[in-house]
Order: C-alpha cells, then sequence, then structure tokens
C-alpha cells in the first residue's frame, strides 16, 4: 500500500458578514487539516500515526458526511440533530469561517419559496462548532454566503443569517473548531423582508398578486395592532396608484386569520386609516376596497389575529379606464434621438387582430410612435418597469399588416429592442405585460454610439459666439465630487459647457427644446472641487414648462461654465434622461455680435441679434454682403473692399441695427484646407502655418450649430498638421477653418 501526503489548499474567499448576519467574524489563519486515516495497516509507524490521527475506534461515519449525501431540511422553520463523529473532510471543501483545524463536516440543504430572511443555529450542540452557508452544486466549486464560529463571545455554538432567494438551493455545513466533534443541534428560522413598516414590499400595477410567508413577523416600537386590538405578526406593502378608480385587496388563499389594512402616511405618527378588515363573510381571510386616488401612495399592513402567522396570498385589482394609447392609431408619440417617458399600461387591452409581441399572444398593449431623427443603431430599454415587460418595434401603417423590426423578449422586469434606424423612418413601438401583467413602465431609448462626452466638468463642450443653439444628451451623465446642486435640486444627470462671452452684454440661455425636465445653472470659478461661484441658475421658467432659462450680464472674456442637469423636483423623483437643447442668444432686441470680430475677404461671420429671420440686407461699413440664415443667427461673407467698421442688418420694414463693436478687415485671404488619404483609416489634414490663429472644427452635418474645435493639430514645418482616424462605419465629416 502506498501513502501519500496530500497538499490541500482552499481558496481564502469568504468575505465579509452576509447582510442581516448575526455573530462575529473572527478571521483565523489557515491551516492544514488533518491527515485522513488510512484504510489499512503495513508497519507499526503507521499503526502509530492511525491511532494518533483518528477517531475513536468503533465510530461510523455520518450518513450526511460527504457534499453529495447532504440531508433535507423541510419548512421556515424547524430542528434536527446529528454527529460530526466520523466525520471527514473532502478534497476541495473549504474552510467555514476560515477557523482552523476544521475537518469535521456534515451537510445539510435547505431552499426557501419566498425571499426572506433565513437565520441558522447550533446552540444545543454539545461541542465548539463552525457554522456556514453556501450555493454551489460541487464541494470545490461553492460560493460562500454566511459564516460564523461563535455567536457570542462566551459561548461555542454558532449563529448565521442571510436573505434567502426562492428556489436558490443553500448547502449548510456543521464542522467543529481545533477538530472537535460531538452531538449536533441544528435549529432554522425566519423572518419577512417586509417586516419593518419602512422595509416595505413595493407592489405595481393595477393587478397582481404575490405570495409569502409571515412566520417569525413581529410588532414594531410604536406600532399599533391593526384592525383588532389582539393582531399582529405584520407585513408591510407599498402601493402607488397610478390611476383614479376603485380598487380591492384579498388574503383569500391564505393559510391563518387574517387582518387587513390601508393606510395613508410615511410613518407611524402620520398614518391615516383608509380601509380596514378582519373577515370577509363566514371566511378567516380579508378584503378591503376603496377609491384610489391617482398619485396616491397606499400602505397596506397584513397580519394575524392573536398574533397567528403562516403562508399568504395577497391579491389586488383595480377597475380603471383602458390609457389613451390603448390602440394602435392612438399611439402616443415620442421624440429626440434620447429621452425616456413614463406612464402606466393599467386598463390596457388588446385589439382584433393585433400580432404576438412575443412568444406568448398579446394582452395589455400600449403603443408609441417614433419617427427617427438620424440614421444608426437604436435601442429601446424598460428597465425602471414595475411590471414584467414585453417590447416590440415594428413598421407600418396599419395594425393588421405591420412588419416586426425587433422583439425583446423579458428579463426578470426589463425588455430591450435594438435596431438600426433610417432617418426619416416612423417605428411603432408596442409595450405589453408578461404574462398579462401591467402597471408603471418607463422606457428610455438611445443611440448607441451616443456616449455623453460632456459628463465630467473636465470634459465641457466648449461653445462660443453672441448667440447659438447647440443638441447634446445625458443618457449616461451622472454626478460628480463636489459638484453643487444646480438651482438647489440634488439633480444627477449632469453635463457641461464651457463659453466664453465675446463681448459685454445681456445673454439669455434656456433648454427650450428639450424633452424633460431640465435644470439650468451658470458659473464662474476652477472647478467643482476648489469652488464655483454662482452667476445664475433656474429650474422651470414658469408654471407650465418644464424648461429652464437664465440671464444675467456677461463680461467680454470671462469663461463661464454651464451645467444642464435634470429636475428631481428637490428629491421627490428620479433625475431623467434625455435630448437637450441648450440655447442662447442676447436678451436686447436692439443688440447685434460678430463672431468672430474680424477677419479676411470671403471670411464667412456670425451676425448674432434677436429677430433675424426678417432681415433684408447686412453691410460691412457700407458695404452690402451676401448672407443666409442658419438657426437664429445669421452667416454673412466678408465682401470686397475696405470692410473695417461697424455692421448694419436691415429688416423688411427699413428698420436697421448696427453692431455693438466694429468689424476689422484683415490683410490677405482666407487659408485653404489640404485634405489627404494617406492610409487605410487616417486622413492628413493641414494648413499654411502663417494661420496659427485659425482652429480646425469638424460637424457630422452642416448644421452651424454643430461644429466642434478639435484639438491636437501640430505644426510641422511650414504647416499645422491634423491626423484624423477614420473608419468606414463612422458618419461622413465635414471640415472648416474658424478664426479664434
Amino acid at each position: 500500500m502506498t501513502y501519500q501526503l496530500i497538499a490541500r489548499v482552499v481558496r481564502n474567499s469568504l468575505g465579509g458578514p452576509f447582510p442581516g448576519e448575526s455573530g462575529g467574524l473572527v478571521p483565523r489563519p489557515p491551516e492544514a487539516a488533518p491527515p485522513r486515516r488510512p484504510r489499512g495497516i503495513r508497519s507499526g509507524l503507521v499503526l502509530l500515526l492511525a491511532l494518533l490521527c483518528s477517531p475513536l475506534a468503533g465510530s461510523a461515519q455520518p450518513v450526511n458526511d460527504r457534499f453529495s449525501k447532504a440531508l433535507r431540511l423541510d419548512g421556515l422553520s424547524g430542528s434536527t440533530t446529528g454527529s460530526t463523529v466520523g466525520a471527514t473532510v473532502q478534497p476541495g471543501e473549504p474552510k467555514p469561517a476560515k477557523v482552523d483545524g476544521t475537518g469535521k463536516s456534515i451537510w445539510y440543504r435547505w431552499k426557501s419559496p419566498y425571499p426572506l430572511i433565513v437565520t441558522f443555529s447550533t446552540d444545543g450542540s454539545d461541542f465548539d462548532t463552525v457554522l456556514a452557508a453556501y450555493t454551489g452544486i460541487a464541494v470545490n466549486l461553492l460560493t460562500p454566503i454566511a459564516s460564523n464560529d461563535d455567536a457570542l463571545v462566551g459561548v461555542t455554538y454558532s449563529q448565521i443569517s442571510f436573505v434567502a432567494q426562492p428556489g436558490v438551493d443553500y448547502a449548510i455545513v456543521v464542522d467543529g473548531a481545533l477538530y472537535a466533534e460531538g452531538n449536533v443541534l441544528l435549529q432554522w428560522t425566519t423572518q419577512p423582508l417586509n417586516d419593518d413598516f419602512d422595509k416595505f414590499q413595493l407592489l405595481g400595477g393595477s393587478s397582481g398578486t404575490v405570495s409569502g410567508s409571515t412566520l417569525g413577523a413581529t410588532l414594531q416600537l410604536r406600532e399599533s395592532p391593526p384592525v383588532e386590538p389582539d393582531a399582529g405578526a405584520t407585513v408591510w406593502f407599498a402601493w402607488p396608484a397610478t390611476t383614479t378608480g376603485d380598487v380591492t385587496f384579498s388574503t383569500a388563499g391564505s393559510t391563518f386569520d387574517t387582518v387587513l389594512g390601508v393606510y395613508t402616511g410615511n410613518d407611524f405618527a402620520t398614518l391615516v386609516p383608509v380601509a380596514l378588515n378582519d373577515n370577509i363573510g363566514e371566511e378567516l381571510t380579508s378584503q378591503v376596497t376603496w377609491t384610489a386616488q391617482a398619485g396616491g401612495r397606499y400602505r397596506i399592513v397584513l397580519g394575524g389575529r392573536q398574533a397567528a402567522s403562516g403562508e399568504f396570498t395577497l391579491s389586488w385589482s383595480q377597475v380603471v379606464p383602458p390609457p389613451p394609447n390603448d390602440n394602435f392609431a392612438s399611439a402616443q408619440p415620442i421624440v429626440g434621438f434620447t429621452g425616456e417617458i413614463l406612464g402606466s399600461s393599467d386598463g390596457a387591452t388588446v385589439e382584433a387582430g393585433e400580432p404576438a409581441h412575443a412568444t406568448a399572444e398579446a394582452l395589455r398593449t400600449v403603443w408609441f410612435r417614433w419617427t427617427a431623427p438620424r440614421e444608426g443603431r437604436v435601442r429601446f430599454v424598460t428597465s425602471r418597469s414595475l411590471f414584467p415587460t414585453v417590447l416590440a418595434a415594428y413598421t407600418g401603417t396599419a395594425l393588421n399588416a405591420l412588419t416586426l423590426v425587433a422583439r425583446g423578449e423579458p428579463g426578470a422586469i426589463a425588455a430591450e429592442v435594438s435596431f438600426v434606424a433610417s432617418e426619416g423612418e416612423t417605428y411603432s413601438l408596442a409595450l405589453d405585460g408578461s404574462p398579462g401583467s401591467s402597471g408603471a413602465y418607463v422606457i428610455q431609448w438611445t443611440f448607441d454610439d451616443l456616449k455623453t462626452p460632456n459628463n465630467m466638468f473636465s470634459d465641457a463642450r466648449s461653445i462660443n459666439s453672441f448667440a447659438g443653439s447647440v443638441l447634446g444628451e445625458n443618457y449616461y451623465a451622472d454626478t460628480e465630487p463636489g459638484e453643487p446642486y444646480h438651482a438647489n435640486d440634488p439633480g444627477g444627470r449632469s453635463v457641461w459647457y464651457d463659453w466664453v462671452a465675446p463681448g459685454d452684454f445681456r445673454v439669455e440661455m434656456t433648454t427650450r427644446g428639450s424633452n424633460f425636465d431640465t435644470l439650468l445653472a451658470v458659473y464662474t470659478g476652477l472647478d467643482p472641487i476648489d469652488g464655483l461661484t454662482s452667476v445664475a441658475s433656474n429650474d422651470d421658467e414658469d408654471d407650465q414648462t418644464l424648461t429652464s432659462r437664465v440671464e444675467f450680464d456677461a463680461v467680454g472674456g470671462t469663461l463661464y461654465h454651464i451645467a444642464v442637469d435634470a429636475s428631481t423636483d428637490m428629491g421627490i423623483k428620479s433625475p431623467e434622461i434625455g435630448m437637450i437643447r441648450l440655447n442662447w442668444a442676447p436678451k436686447s432686441s436692439s443688440f447685434i455680435g460678430l463672431f468672430p470680430g474680424s477677419g479676411m475677404v470671403g471670411s464667412k461671420i456670425k451676425v448674432c441679434g434677436l429677430n433675424l429671420d426678417h432681415t433684408a440686407t447686412v453691410s460691412f461699413n457700407g458695404i452690402n454682403s451676401s448672407f443666409f440664415l442658419q438657426g437664429p443667427s445669421l452667416i454673412a461673407t466678408v465682401p470686397t473692399g475696405d470692410s473695417s467698421g461697424p455692421v448694419t442688418v436691415t429688416d423688411l420694414s427699413g428698420n436697421s441695427r448696427t453692431s455693438a463693436a466694429p468689424f476689422t478687415l484683415l490683410p490677405g485671404d482666407p487659408p485653404q484646407l489640404s485634405i489627404q488619404v494617406t492610409g487605410p483609416t487616417t486622413l492628413r489634414i493641414s494648413w499654411p502655418g502663417i494661420f496659427s490663429d485659425f482652429r480646425l472644427e469638424s460637424t457630422t452635418d452642416l448644421d452651424e450649430e454643430n461644429w466642434t474645435p478639435r484639438s491636437g493639430a501640430q505644426q510641422v514645418g511650414a504647416e499645422i498638421v491634423f491626423i484624423e482616424e477614420i473608419h468606414q462605419t463612422l458618419p461622413a465629416r465635414y471640415y472648416r477653418l474658424q478664426l479664434q
């Protein structure tokens, strides 16, 4: 017979206590397990080792010594006895609680039908125990959930608590510290996750059913018994009503004598009863009905008479009218290249001839209509909805003649569809519930190539000129350390812009054209960490408008930091995502600004002011110029001749306005760009080095508002050179030179 020295390496990855775990975890350095008893004896030396290292003679190996032979524990509470005498350790078996001298383990399995808190204890065992819980299918592939050596200082029994998820098989191991062994008493109890008022279970939708157990539930301090004086063992729920209408809650199907109460209020001191019931008819279960108001948040408590507890079923149903976008023909329009919409599908129905939006037939569909503002891959998701959703996208103008574009089967809650949108194409989106459920939904969408590049203060997008308008989005935005509350609102999805005022004038900035509830703030200063000085801020323009507006006296040459965030109405709602349009223009109707204020013959100059859409002529020092309207501004070409001097704008009625500062004509001709393809994925863009006061700008379209300054150009000999990486999947790009 051959004997081997086997070294077992135990992965040290148990980590800290699981939420809700009681008892102290005192990590100890790992130590090799004792050798296993030899199966045969060949020499006196081997016999001596066997006597020193073996369990007492005659001890039998426990039936649940091996992980694969774990004994099943049934019920939400109970106890069982066993013994670790004669138990061994398996190759690859983890060391529970990182305690020295373990290696005499026995195994159990337990599964919960509901999400709840479970506690296992070895109190009553006659030796120093170690206790742990794992998930996994093999002893060498286990994930630690909770572990403990001594529950309290001065005791030798162990105790663990953790949040059990329904249907998950948990492996429970009992071992001994310092090679201890003996008789085991293993007990377990459970407690509902929603035992306390402030740990309520959120219910969604106009109808639904949840199941659970009140075993282990209690009455909190200052919690009054609901309905009847002897009621107890309560669990709490919250249900937000999205529609006004009669709603009924029932505990039919529960296994004990229930009580049911409905309240409004945010704590025990402010609770106002809405509906209360003990028994419905001759039954021991309960039922309440009341008229719920849209926007109301109702607290539901379920308990037992004489503090009875057990397994419950809570169901609810509300009679509500169909939502406005219930039918295909009345689909809700959504706009923008990114955004989010909120609503409810409660009361939704299915139309004759409506296709199945997933593998199951449609039951409660609401519809949306979206026209793609650009080409690219777009993604629609429902991740913040309160019920399992199904989502599908179609083209077509009639319900019975739709072409499926993309379909998203539900996950736990969210569904997602992704497809390549064609600019100008109209898509119909259907949102259904699975299986036939309904409730509050959130749909968010964005194009895959939009990455919110100006999320951080240091990555602020540069804007310029006296007037303009830029588009952006905040889909991936968040806030950064030190960032102030914009307009005194917590916000949470801010983007940044930098603007150097081109002159002294009073400017108005707005977010009109954005598709969500915005915040707008303007600052000066270095950065959020070193401090920003507020210049102006606003949440809503007025009581009817969710976009924002500020105005202030801009000082020429000053750098202003502009933040656009999403309003939370002072923390009441979540910050939204969406498309951002930031606009700025002179406040005075007589003001005319030039950007830049100098240029060569043939240069393009932006003429800024209000109400320029009825302009008849633009003249530079009396010389008429060609021009065109782009957004709120005019783009004028510097004419031939002595154009230094005031720029005059005359409207169709003959009224004239003159620029606040004169225009300066620069000598020479504007520089010309040279663009060369230097490789499969590179462009070489250059212009004469004497024009170092010009900067390169680019855009993916020819809209004036979307020109972006490019950094990285370098002087190479007599040229200024910029290298651009290109790819066939990227959209076409346009370039120009602009005087700085």
